[in-house]
């Protein structure tokens, strides 16, 4: 490339040169307002090292039985620059503090007879609001902010290694001050405001957690009649409010650890609960995130670490554990192209519109569909073009192949050379590509041959095309073009590749940065004959796929993955709710629930961060909790009439629930649909 060469990204120390402000995989936007935002190291960005130290129990400092992250612990709280996790603030770190969790002594509550436990992982979840009392006495265990201010206990103890932690004694005593739920209680409460260092998301009307934690386990007698309004009780919650850099990040470059300490800390939570009587209840996890990266073959961290919970759970206490997820938003996205390729052959040829005023980096993620052994040297040939006369090859020296955990930036060949006026490729932060492995099956043990197989993986990151101080160079918006050849012997057989745009929802009310980009052929139909936004799962002619749109997140068959349907004349699915399928022939997607009233009445009444508060809140994210809320009940009733809880909430229970819809791929609606009582909660 005339002008530029790719050069390595220095290593000797995991984050030199590779802080968040650095390189766009970051979303440089947001950390660039943090003081000292961490950039997790190459090797830890894609977690092909750790599924050891998070799946076995083995390989863990902390308990001989639970999946967990002790042997990580040393190192993240090692602090400075060795491993910070990504987009926290500073304050919000427990350096000094012993982690420690709860006694069940602490809880505050013992657990209740026929119960169910409820965790909700989202972001401003509502907790002095009153539909998630039980009377005076508060449902929350505990609300964990994570990126509030660390604040140890007595003896400098933590539960939670990073923000804080607000706990039942403290909600309830706010409650029997006649506090409300107003923003400023939750300033009391160090969930937001000036002592958090946060803004304070609870002084908006509503929110994405408030509507899903409404709907996942909220309480209202007077308009529904289902089992957790008239013993709410019987269903106590633990809440985890994601660190806001974390929610608004496009690309999901640093979701998955926050989800996994998420997961953890509801675990340990319920465990303390449970402990306090002896009585093993069910737990029902629901985080209504997802990813369009990560692939289809269940190697995502966060579906893998729900899969290894939900055996270790119901090993050792004997009731069901079910994680709900919701399938994803993408279907119209336009974000997948499915294609073979024979190496040496002719590369395919793929265009990515990058749309004028993205604010979030552009991530396109490039997975070679074939499992090859831990080591092997890398087959995929990438070249881009941006929307200039520049051409640039992804870095492959002659005879020399890419490894994982490699990370390339652009920068001058030339010092003498003139850069092109639209952009300025060599800054870091512009342009990088990282090459990785990711694991074809990570819950398999260690030290197995299958577990050593690997996919090969190249990610491509782009700056913004808007900066946020105008005069900083930015990359041109445009039509991207993204080549894609197989090194290798020509004649072999063909493989699949997936090009992936990590395009995804930002529900923070609180500066959302979105992220446009999609690829782009002239032969995608994007509307049906009666004019209706396209249910096809692919149109003749074009690589583009509406199907293998479902949620990394949820692609594990332990997960209980939500579809949307609306009501109305019109095709009875919601027209963005991803499809399907797993790699493996699952169909991926579990069942589905409403998401839309009609096509034109978008969404559904939820409740807002305030009593008397409503909004109006769509998407599968909706759907999902609707669902938590049915297994949560028929968990309780199964307890209560001495049924077993399993078969409550299994393939067969869920298909006699389920009403089966005309016409609709098993792929985006799973085994039917399924609905809350009538009078559901909220109503509008």
């Amino acid at each position: 490339m005339s002008g530029y060469d790719w050069v390595a990204a220095p290593k000797d120390r995991p984050s030199a040169g590779l802080k968040g402000v650095d390189l766009p995989m970051a979303n440089w936007w947001q950390l660039r307002r943090q003081r000292r935002a961490g950039f997790l190291p190459p090797e830890l960005t894609n977690f092909s090292d750790l599924f050891d130290v998070f799946l076995f129990p083995e390989r863990d400092d902390t308990k001989a039985t639970k999946p967990g992250i002790g042997a990580f612990m040393p190192h993240f709280r090692a602090g400075g620059d060795e491993i910070e996790i990504p987009a926290l603030p500073p304050h919000a770190m427990c350096k000094a503090a012993k982690l420690t969790p709860r006694s069940p002594e602490a809880i505050g509550m013992t657990a209740p007879e026929n119960g169910v436990i409820l965790g909700v992982i989202d972001d401003a979840i509502p907790c002095l609001h009153p539909c998630f009392r039980d009377g005076q006495t508060s449902r929350f265990l505990s609300l964990w902010q994570q990126d509030a201010p660390c604040r140890a206990g007595p003896g400098g103890t933590t539960p939670v290694p990073f923000g804080h932690m607000t706990t039942k004694p403290e909600i309830e005593a706010l409650i029997r001050n006649g506090r409300g739920d107003d923003p400023a209680a939750y300033e009391a409460l160090h969930l937001a405001g000036r002592a958090a260092h946060l803004p304070n998301l609870y002084r908006f009307r509503h929110s994405h957690g408030a509507a899903v934690a409404g709907f996942a386990a909220g309480a209202d007698p007077l308009r529904c009649d289902d089992l957790m309004s008239t013993a709410p009780g019987r269903f106590p919650i633990i809440g985890v409010n994601l660190g806001l850099a974390m929610v608004e990040d496009t690309a999901g470059s640093f979701l998955p650890i926050a989800v996994l300490f998420a997961v953890q800390h509801i675990v340990n939570e319920a465990e303390a609960l449970i402990a306090t009587t002896g009585r093993a209840l069910p737990l029902v996890i629901t985080l209504s995130y997802g990813l369009s990266g990560g692939g289809r073959n269940g190697s995502d961290p966060v579906a893998a670490y729900l899969d290894a919970y939900r055996r270790y759970w119901e090993a050792a206490h004997g009731t069901p554990f079910r994680a709900v997820l919701p399938s994803g938003n993408g279907f119209q996205d336009r974000g997948v192209i499915a294609t073979k390729l024979h190496p040496g052959a002719a590369p395919f040829q793929a265009r990515l519109r990058a749309t004028p005023g993205s604010r979030a980096s552009t991530v396109v993620e490039i997975e070679r569909l074939t499992d090859t052994p831990k080591g092997s040297d890398f087959a995929l040939n990438v070249t881009i073009t941006p929307p200039s006369p520049v051409t640039f090859t992804t870095p492959r020296a002659p005879g020399v192949a890419r490894k994982n955990g490699d990370i390339f930036v652009l920068q001058k060949a030339d010092p003498d050379s003139q850069a092109p006026a639209a952009f300025d490729l060599s800054a870091p932060k512009h342009a990088a590509v990282f090459y990785h492995h990711r694991p074809t099956d990570p819950a398999l043990a260690p030290g197995s041959a299958a577990s050593n197989l690997r996919r090969e993986t190249v990610v491509l990151a782009i700056q913004p095309d808007q900066s946020k101080n105008g005069d900083e160079p930015t990359m041109p918006p445009g039509d991207w073009g993204i080549s894609v050849a197989l090194r290798g012997d020509p004649g072999g057989p063909a493989e699949e590749v997936e090009l992936r745009v990590l395009r995804n929802d930002i529900p923070s009310p609180s500066r959302p940065r979105r992220q446009t980009a999609r690829f782009v052929d002239p032969a995608i139909q994007r509307f049906d004959a009666a004019g209706f936004p396209s249910q096809a799962l692919t149109d003749p002619g074009t690589p583009l796929r509406r199907d293998r749109t479902i949620n990394a997140m949820a692609t594990r068959p332990g997960c209980v993955v939500v579809g949307a349907v609306q009501g109305g004349n019109g095709p009875p699915m919601s027209p963005y709710s991803a499809a399907g399928p797993l790699e493996k022939g699952h169909p991926g997607v579990t069942l589905c629930a409403l998401g839309d009233e009609t096509l034109l009445r978008a969404g559904l009444p939820a409740i807002g961060l305030r009593a008397g508060a409503t909004g109006r809140a769509s998407g599968t994210s909706m759907a999902a909790p609707q669902v938590s809320r049915w297994l949560a009940t028929a968990l309780a009733r199964a307890q209560e009439d001495g049924t077993d809880p399993f078969a409550a909430c299994d393939t067969a229970a869920l298909t006699k629930a389920a009403e089966p819809l005309a016409d609709v791929p098993v792929t985006r609606q799973g085994l039917g649909r399924i609905d809350l009582p009538p009078g559901r909660f909220p109503a509008p």
